[in-house]
């Protein structure tokens, strides 16, 4: 096993995976390099998906970012309506009973109906957004688990078979 061409496979396999069997001096004719070489890909892949699953979820938060923006909009305008409530109060205070049929009417349901619309606004926000976590989540877990599977099955019979076949 001196020779490069003994310790170099005989299939395409990535860089990476190339380096560390030749730094493990593997033989070439080896026969879980090819089952090595697919696995090695295949976690390569799920590297991918959770690369896409990182960019849908940026894409989702986006959206409620600017819901929310939308949102504290809203509420600007709420804190302006009772920031005129506090000035109309602060100089009749006597007349409240008459004026607050009158003009403040209007601006307290105002007021009101805004708030609601926020508030039904956040729920929808918070329950949108739990929903793509778990999922995000759920992804991530399983794509480890089944990677971890996959190595743990393909490197048993490996090592048994390089522990075994010498002696």
């Amino acid at each position: 096993m001196s020779d490069a061409k003994e310790t170099a496979p005989a299939v395409p396999l990535p860089d990476d995976l190339r380096n560390l069997l030749g730094k493990l001096k593997v033989s070439a004719d080896d026969p879980l390099l090819l089952v090595l070489a697919w696995h090695w890909q295949r976690i390569d892949g799920e590297r991918d998906k959770i690369k896409e699953g990182t960019l849908e979820l940026k894409a989702i938060l986006d959206n409620r970012l600017e819901r929310i923006n939308g949102a504290a909009k809203v509420m600007d305008e709420v804190l302006g309506h009772l920031e005129g409530l506090s000035n109309v109060l602060a100089k009749s205070p006597s007349l409240l009973s008459q004026q607050f049929d009158k003009e403040l009417q209007e601006h307290v349901r105002t007021a009101i109906a805004a708030t609601d619309h926020l508030t039904a606004q956040i729920h929808t926000l918070t329950a949108t957004g739990g929903k793509a976590l778990r999922r995000v989540r759920w992804t991530t877990w399983t794509a480890a688990f089944l990677s971890g599977f996959a190595t743990g099955t393909m490197f048993l019979p490996w090592i048994a078979f390089h522990f075994f076949s010498r002696s």
